[in-house]
């Protein structure tokens, strides 16, 4: 089985390019579905949607298959799933009726795949409810949420080193890639600002029997996922 990375070049950066072509070799890195053969495991990157089943249902026809299938994309891709299943555990509840929030609180607002957190004050973080339900019509109105379930979730502040755009707080947050239940790598998140923060974090500061439970958690939902 040979494994490859679909990629729409028009979306994907050039040192990004550069460094699938590193590890993977340039004739693995594919920018049309034509290039993909039978026995192909694909990782697509910026190239299923929007027509993921379809693409499935193409791949599935060749002989090859996507990494994870249109199940497992929609296990991810809508917030309000992993939370259900992580909440009592890990996450705070992902809430679309807006008349159940708290009358007093803050709270983080999203679509159910995408967020505009790069608009945080405007259009991601609310100060009480009244604000919030303001917000949701705004993010109604977004090309790219407009076909989204918009969510609020109660805002948790975590360990700050400082603010980034649009308002938005640097915090101590990790990146982890999971791949049939094993970690294959972990970051900081905010790893353009690495050089900003003391000290500087490590992702291996994070249990590791902890972060077993959250994937055994997951279990078959997904294969690869972050």
């Amino acid at each position: 089985m040979r494994t490859v990375i679909l990629y729409r070049e028009s979306l994907s950066e050039l040192e990004e390019i550069e460094a699938m072509q590193s590890e993977f070799g340039s004739d693995r890195c594919l920018n049309s579905r034509t290039l993909i053969q039978k026995g192909d495991l694909v990782i697509g990157r910026y190239s299923c949607l929007p027509f993921y089943k379809e693409l499935e249902n193409d791949l599935n026809n060749i002989g090859a298959k996507l990494i994870n299938s249109y199940r497992q994309h929609r296990f991810i891709a809508d917030i309000q799933n992993w939370t259900t299943l992580l909440g009592p555990y890990i996450t705070p509840p992902a809430i679309s009726e807006f008349q159940d929030l708290p009358e007093v609180g803050e709270f983080v607002l999203k679509g159910e795949t995408n967020s505009r957190k790069f608009q945080w004050n405007t259009h991601m973080f609310a100060t009480s409810k009244k604000e919030a339900i303001n917000m949701r019509l705004l993010l109604q109105q977004d090309s790219l949420l407009c076909s989204q379930t918009i969510y609020a979730r109660p805002y948790v502040p975590l360990h700050q080193y400082g603010t980034g755009i649009g308002g938005i707080p640097i915090s101590e947050e990790y990146r982890f890639f999971v791949l049939d239940k094993e970690i294959l790598t972990g970051a900081f998140y905010w790893s353009e600002h690495f050089d900003q923060v003391s000290p500087s974090p490590r992702a291996n500061s994070v249990p590791r029997d902890w972060l077993n439970e959250v994937i055994n958690l997951i279990d078959d939902n997904v294969r690869f996922y972050v």
